[in-house]
């Protein structure tokens, strides 16, 4: 996708200011490499391969996958990467784009704790109302 490349060609200058490299993985022949080339104008390595060996590594049709020291750190599709992230880049910005469910998943388990407590209140509210009318109507 062409107008992807101004933030792959942002994200290839980040990486070689680190000191790191960068690499692109198409599945085309020849001619779609030198296409790419072309339209992105990539001063990084491209390889090919098959569109199947893709997509067990990352499963958007534009992903991004970072690795250091040879394990995946994380993968994102390159559309929700933010472009503007890369305009004051920091020590950590490649670090920073790694996803931590961590934070969701515990505001979800306390939401759902809370509507669960909240649930078993409202149910033992109407018996209590019952009993409360029981012993009313019994001391009368």
């Amino acid at each position: 996708d062409v107008s992807s490349t101004y933030l792959i060609n942002e994200i290839d200058r980040h990486i070689n200011s680190r000191g790191g490299t960068m690499a692109a993985i198409i599945a085309a022949d020849s001619n779609g490499v030198d296409m790419w080339r072309d339209l992105s104008m990539a001063s990084y390595p491209i390889y090919t391969s098959e569109d199947t060996s893709i997509k067990e590594i990352a499963r958007g049709s534009i992903a991004v996958v970072y690795l250091s020291d040879g394990i995946i750190r994380w993968k994102r599709t390159l559309s929700s990467i933010d472009s503007e992230i890369f305009e004051h880049p920091g020590p950590d910005t490649l670090a920073s784009l790694g996803f931590s469910g961590k934070t969701i998943m515990l505001t979800l388990t306390m939401f759902f704790c809370g509507l669960e407590l909240f649930l078993w209140i409202l149910d033992r509210s109407g018996r209590a109302v019952k009993l409360h009318f029981t012993r009313r109507n019994q001391k009368k």
